[in-house]
């Protein structure tokens, strides 16, 4: 068996009653389920995760940055070059020594702007739980082959290369949050792209491990 590694987030009304009763029920567990949702207020992302400082980071743009890492790694064996087992895992983190705000932000500010920017930087995080669920979706999904190492190392990369995109176009067109219309537009966007990946769950997906068997 070989074994590879790699490491890379009433009468009359009774019956009335009795005949529609489960319709209430229904409607009760579809409301329920409809407001079951994540929102902003349940990010667990707040000025206490972002270090201070006098200057803006290097390749950083803007007040404020947060860091959110989604780390992967997976490992397979293979049962007499017949079958592979792979086990995909991944682990999505925020890395406050690398997060930042502007110390002078911090002092000037009003709470509204503060407010704002927060917001904003959660919008990234959103970003990362929803690249979290694009991979776990797309490893889970794929069809893979006795290529199976390059197939993963090739949908890592897709949703890689899609989430620095979905990141570039919310700063761009939000100018960092400073377009107020924009940064509404876009905060409601991503909450229900994430819930709707989430499948309206008020969990957030932080981890995940999949077990996967490939017929070689």
């Amino acid at each position: 068996m070989r074994v590879t590694s790699l490491f890379c987030t009433d009468l009359i009304s009774m019956q009335f009653t009795m005949k529609f009763l489960p319709v209430a029920i229904l409607f009760l567990c579809l409301g329920r389920n409809a407001s079951a949702q994540v929102s902003y207020k349940d990010l667990p992302i707040s000025w206490s995760d972002f270090t201070p400082t006098d200057q803006i980071r290097v390749n950083a743009h803007g007040t404020a940055a947060i860091s959110v890492h989604t780390e992967y790694s997976w490992e397979s064996s293979v049962k007499n070059n017949k079958v592979a087992y792979i086990d995909f895992k991944s682990k999505l983190t925020v890395n406050r020594k690398e997060s930042f705000v502007l110390r002078s932000f911090m002092r000037t500010a009003n709470a509204e702007r503060k407010a704002r920017l927060l917001r904003h930087e959660q919008g990234h995080y959103l970003i990362g739980l929803i690249k979290h669920l694009w991979l776990e979706q797309a490893i889970s999904e794929y069809r893979f082959t006795r290529n199976y190492k390059e197939e993963i190392r090739k949908i890592c990369k897709q949703v890689e290369d899609r989430a620095a995109k979905l990141n570039s176009d919310y700063d761009r067109e939000t100018e960092h949050s400073l377009i107020e219309d924009k940064q509404l537009a876009w905060e409601k966007r991503l909450l229900d792209t994430f819930n709707e990946l989430n499948d309206n769950k008020t969990k957030l997906p932080l981890q995940f491990d999949l077990k996967l068997t490939v017929n070689l």
